[in-house]
């Protein structure tokens, strides 16, 4: 429980920083323990320590985020590669819906492409906020099952 948090202090730090301040804060929370200490003891001293990224800002001038700057730059490049795939295939998608609606109500074929692409373009808008939102809610679920 302990190299976790001090995982998640140093995991907010400069990658320079994080092997000299990691050694300091489990020094400290050593300091802190008894050889004898049970999991209820560490927990409560964890939680006296504080949230980790409340340890890491002692250290380091941290911006106010839910993740870690280095988890936020892979969400970023998998962004890239997620939202104009499925962008792709939500206006394909679209595109083909208006086609075979055009048997029941006549459209240009202009019309059709047209309407596909603005449908898709509305439903990959959609995606990118549920995914901002899922990010959102998943960094507040990791602090929160950590218990910091």
């Amino acid at each position: 429980m302990v190299e976790i948090y001090v995982n998640d202090v140093t995991r907010w730090l400069p990658e320079d920083e994080r092997v000299e301040v990691g050694a300091e804060v489990k020094s400290k929370i050593n300091d802190m323990l008894t050889d004898e200490s049970n999991a209820a003891e560490v927990k409560a001293v964890l939680q006296k320590m504080g949230s980790p990224i409340s340890i890491a800002r002692r250290y380091h001038d941290i911006p106010n985020s839910l993740r870690p700057p280095s988890a936020f730059r892979s969400f970023l490049e998998s962004t890239k590669i997620i939202i104009p795939l499925i962008g792709a295939i939500f206006i394909v998608f679209c595109i083909l819906m208006r086609a075979i609606g055009s048997f029941y109500k006549p459209m240009s074929a202009s019309d059709i492409f047209i309407a596909g692409i603005l449908e898709g373009a509305k439903f990959t808008a959609l995606i990118v906020l549920f995914m901002a939102t899922g990010y959102i809610i998943s960094s507040i679920a990791t602090i929160k099952k950590r218990g910091f």
